[in-house]
């Protein structure tokens, strides 16, 4: 279980270091996408951690609110679950216009300060989850 959970860490790192590579190359749908599944993976990883069961697929709010509330987790974690809860459905939503909609994502300054807001914020969040998996 322990390496499933360090590659998961992995993963969502490569994940995320696409989103910020994809956002300065102004690819904004790329760097949604990308920073989308970093914080999914990196959501995931705590999961596994707590040995919760989720469901394959991407939504997993619900799963992680409980395993944050029900579990003893760091207070910086429950302290920002809120915004990373608004952060990750945000992602989610524009992760699927970006996958599914082809040509919906313009290049335009709103979204380009969305996108940049979002992966700063993914930023931010992954090492707050990865410090309540170790």
């Amino acid at each position: 279980m322990e390496n499933k959970i360090n590659d998961a860490l992995a993963d969502s790192k490569r994940w995320l270091s696409s989103a910020q590579i994809n956002e300065k190359n102004k690819n904004y749908d790329i760097a949604l996408y990308s920073a989308e599944m970093a914080l999914e993976i990196a959501m995931k990883g705590l999961l596994i951690k707590r040995g919760v069961d989720y469901p394959k697929k991407h939504d997993v709010i619900d799963y992680f609110k409980d395993a944050v509330a029900s579990r003893g987790t760091v207070e910086e974690l429950r302290k920002n679950l809120d915004d990373i809860i608004s952060t990750f459905s945000k992602l989610l939503d524009l992760r699927n216009i970006a996958g599914y909609n082809f040509g919906m994502l313009t290049q335009d300054e709103e979204l380009a300060k969305e996108t940049r807001k979002l992966v700063s914020s993914t930023e931010k969040y992954i090492p707050i989850i990865e410090k309540a998996i170790k």
